[in-house]
């Protein structure tokens, strides 16, 4: 139990260098890298050398740019070089035993140099503040902190813009579109036609703990700006592929509000694994068979005033 801590930060420092190497020089060379088969692979070697008391297996960012520098293209070099390690371990040693540190620095240096992309960090100021912050946190915290911590916190930042972002979803409000079936957003269709009476809306992004109470919210607001009044709401969760019990009580919660002023609640384009989710929750009760439909169409259809 005390190496838990350790040996889990050792995988993730281990896992996160290998794979960002080797998908990087895959992507240079037309290649791609299994991100499972990666992990897979640095699992089974680790695991191996722990058995012959090793030292931890994973890649190198100053041998594969030296690798590639080279010219190699295989993993033949890969082997090359672990003949060249032990012969020079063995017989070599002398040659380099007075060579200073420096030129050992020098040379990992000239080999990653072109890891250092200023313009790449031009071009995320320019087009993505939030990833060039998190760019900056890695570096300053793999300087300041060592490369765990740093790493780590920048993970938490990754994590935390992502949570802030996913947590506001954009409402769109829905109108059929001339001369079809299909609804579209009314913002970016100007031509699609509101239904009297049916409001029709669709969050823009999966619906989970901390999106639905704002999507509730907007959709609150939404009712109380409608003219005329509707007399039912069609919520379009096609793109929620899970809901979790925080999303399907405040979905209850809002059934509950709306039926309280005589509003009908659809939901639409309920997906199979969120309609399990559905099945096992009170909701489903609530709204009946009439309150689940497959597309945004049918649940206009069913909610419209005859």
């Amino acid at each position: 139990m005390l190496l838990a801590g350790g040996a889990f930060g050792v995988a993730l420092v281990v896992f996160a260098e290998a794979f960002s190497i080797a998908g990087r020089f895959a992507r240079e060379h037309g290649d791609e890298v299994d991100a499972d088969r990666e992990m897979i692979a640095l699992g089974a070697s680790n695991i191996a050398v722990g058995l012959v008391r090793g030292f931890t297996v994973s890649g190198s960012a100053s041998r594969s740019a030296a690798a590639v520098g080279a010219g190699g293209r295989t993993p033949m070099v890969s082997l090359i070089a672990a003949v060249l390690v032990l012969v020079t371990g063995a017989f070599l040693t002398p040659l380099f035993t007075d060579l200073p540190e420096a030129v050992l620095g020098a040379i990992v240096i000239v080999a990653v140099r072109g890891f250092l992309r200023v313009g790449e960090l031009r071009r995320y100021a320019r087009l993505d503040r939030p990833s060039l912050w998190v760019a900056l946190t890695a570096v300053a915290g793999v300087l300041v902190l060592d490369l765990l911590p740093g790493l780590l916190l920048a993970v938490a930042l990754s994590l935390a813009l992502f949570v802030s972002a996913a947590s506001k979803p954009r409402l769109a409000v829905l109108g059929r579109l001339p001369g079809t079936h299909r609804f579209g957003d009314t913002d970016e269709h100007p031509d699609a036609v509101t239904i009297p009476g049916v409001l029709v809306a669709r969050p823009d992004g999966a619906l989970f703990f901390g999106s639905v109470n704002r999507t509730r919210l907007g959709l609150l607001e939404l009712i109380k700006s409608a003219r005329p009044a509707p007399h039912a709401v069609v919520l379009d969760i096609g793109s929620s592929y899970h809901l979790g019990v925080p999303v399907l009580d405040t979905l209850d919660e809002l059934r509950a509000e709306l039926a309280r002023d005589g509003i009908a609640l659809h939901l639409a384009g309920v997906r199979a694994r969120a309609g399990q989710d559905l099945a096992r929750h009170p909701l489903a009760a609530g709204l009946g068979r009439g309150g689940l439909h497959p597309t945004v169409a049918e649940a206009v259809s069913a909610a419209a005033p005859s």
